[in-house]
């Protein structure tokens, strides 16, 4: 009985050993997809798809990384010690449909990852947080560099990863606009397209430094922009709008500051001669962007403001006096 009890004990235990073993097992699965957010107003994550991929076996809390050039390169530097750096022990290359897809396969822990773009001079590193008995990880990251620009310190922190680099990325803009221009005629009951508006761009023009004095100089495409020192000087439109099957004018902006003029293109004659203008500042690089401007005559006004447009109307007949009864 007690050579049988034994037998079972051992037997017991070496089956406790091998699940032991078996829970111990290290082998995990690593799957990785990178995106990144090109504008801010869109609502879905794009594929990066010039990204790199390397993973040290590393402490992520020991080891950095400390320029563009070593991020592509797959080199960390120690936290303590930053004369010593070390290369990567895996890379993975992109597949998937986008091409933004990553496979890592660790076989022990701690693990660092460290993604790079090839494109733009941005960076992360991460815990790839393995562990034993871990069979399969799936993981997402995204870089959002225009949201993170105008953080006072680096790297901006999301879980496990850190981002840098981030205030060097210069996103080109890249906005189509499109302008609909109307007038509301006294007597009708709603505004009718202005097919006989024109447009002009002047880039570089902030909010308040521009101004257009008459008519004939929006119709010219020609404006007014204050300096530095106070002083005003004429410049002349970087671009002008186009029409688009008579149904609304469209212009591709590429800088940052820019002041839109609309004018209506009749002769100088003209009882009423009509313009208006409007900043735009594009600092979310938005892809399409939509403005109306309505030239309002059923109680017109020299000058109107409303929404983001000035409008100004030359020609109006000035109101004469009462004079006194008899």
């Amino acid at each position: 009985m007690k050579r049988l009890l034994f037998t079972i004990l051992a037997v017991a235990a070496i089956g406790l050993g091998f699940a032991a073993c078996e829970r111990l097992t290290f082998g995990c699965d690593y799957h990785l997809t990178v995106t990144w957010q090109e504008r801010k107003e869109q609502a879905d994550s794009l594929p990066l798809q010039t990204a790199r991929v390397y993973a040290f076996y590393a402490d992520p809390s020991q080891w950095q990384v400390t320029s563009i050039e070593d991020a592509r390169a797959g080199v960390i530097t120690s936290v303590s010690n930053p004369a010593r750096r070390r290369s990567y022990d895996l890379t993975a290359e992109p597949t998937g449909k986008y091409g933004n897809e990553f496979d890592l396969r660790f076989d022990s822990s701690p693990a660092m990852v460290l993604v790079a773009d090839e494109n733009y001079p941005m960076w992360a590193t991460g815990d790839a947080n393995v562990a034993a008995g871990l069979a399969n990880l799936y993981v997402k990251l995204k870089f959002r560099p225009l949201d993170w620009k105008n953080s006072s310190t680096e790297p901006i922190e999301k879980g496990s990863w850190k981002f840098y680099g981030y205030a060097n990325v210069h996103i080109p803009i890249d906005t189509e606009l499109t302008v609909i221009p109307s007038v509301w005629e006294e007597g009708q009951s709603t505004s009718e397209l202005l097919q006989t508006a024109g447009c002009y761009i002047f880039y570089g023009i902030q909010k308040g430094k521009g101004d257009v004095t008459s008519w004939e100089e929006a119709r010219s495409g020609r404006a007014q922009k204050q300096l530095d020192n106070g002083d005003w000087e004429t410049v002349t439109s970087d671009q002008q709008g186009v029409w688009v099957e008579n149904a609304q004018i469209t212009a591709h902006l590429n800088q940052r500051y820019a002041m839109v003029v609309v004018f209506n293109d009749v002769s100088p004659s003209s009882a009423l001669r009509m313009y208006a203008f409007c900043y735009l500042d594009l600092e979310n690089n938005p892809e399409l962007l939509e403005e109306n401007i309505c030239f309002d005559l059923r109680n017109p006004s020299a000058e109107q403001t409303y929404d983001i447009w000035t409008v100004r109307i030359e020609g109006l007949e000035e109101e004469q006096p009462e004079e006194p009864a008899a």
